[in-house]
């Protein structure tokens, strides 16, 4: 009689557990996200150059090691949301951010510096990658 009562506790306890779990993962679900992603390009050579191209990143021809920087300005419309960046492509590695994994507020406005250092030892040739930008919305307060 006594682990019949133990089995029924246990299990009531599993039960209890399970249906928590499964209410967060249905609550982070819930919760929008956006994903915004743009083409990034970069041509290593001898010599320095720039490019005014404003539909994707471009950092325009920079020489072994040398740096381009592009600015993004951020704004937020509504809702507060947090803000992941990450490259990918063959431009992930010499990519970086001044800001990543921060918030943003409503009617909130944010410059973000987005550098590519290329190496000493790269090769001459064009260079391609991906920006990814995640929003997801939090909860304010």
């Amino acid at each position: 009689m006594v682990k019949a009562r133990y089995k029924v506790f246990f299990l009531l306890g599993v039960i209890v557990i399970t249906v928590g779990l499964i209410s967060s993962v249905l609550y982070l679900q819930d919760r929008e996200r956006q994903v915004l992603k743009t083409k990034m390009h970069l041509i290593v050579g001898d010599n320095p150059g720039f490019d005014t191209n404003n539909d994707y990143v471009v950092f325009g021809r920079v020489p072994f090691g040398g740096a381009s920087t592009r600015h993004i300005n951020l704004y937020n419309i509504n809702q507060t949301r947090r803000v992941y960046i990450s490259a990918s492509g063959k431009l992930a590695d010499w990519v970086s951010v001044t800001e990543n994994n921060f918030i943003i507020g409503p009617e909130e406005a944010i410059n973000i510096d987005v550098t590519a250092s290329v190496p000493m030892d790269a090769e001459k040739g064009d260079y391609t990658g991906t920006l990814v930008m995640e929003f997801l919305e939090i909860e304010d307060g």
